[in-house]
């Protein structure tokens, strides 16, 4: 029992670190996101979509992302492949 409690706080922790980076990214100027991965081809479109994607899951989907894939390609800078 204690491990099933230790993984679920795990897990609830993990998820609302994840919701509060949405948030963080949201709310990031695009230029702070482009030089944290300035380091990646095509930086300056991937930190547009990173920002523009957060504020869509930040806004629509509580900051939680969506399961399905007709949600998730409805996201910024997500598609199939």
């Amino acid at each position: 029992m204690v491990v099933t409690a230790a993984k679920s706080a795990g897990f609830c922790f993990g998820v609302a670190r994840a919701v509060r980076m949405a948030e963080e990214l949201a709310a990031a100027p695009v230029e702070e996101v482009e030089e944290c991965i300035k380091s990646c081809g095509l930086y300056k479109t991937k930190a547009r979509d990173i920002v523009a994607c957060c504020k869509m899951l930040v806004e629509q989907y509580g900051g939680v992302v969506p399961d399905t894939i007709e949600e998730l390609v409805k996201l910024p800078g997500i598609g199939r492949k």
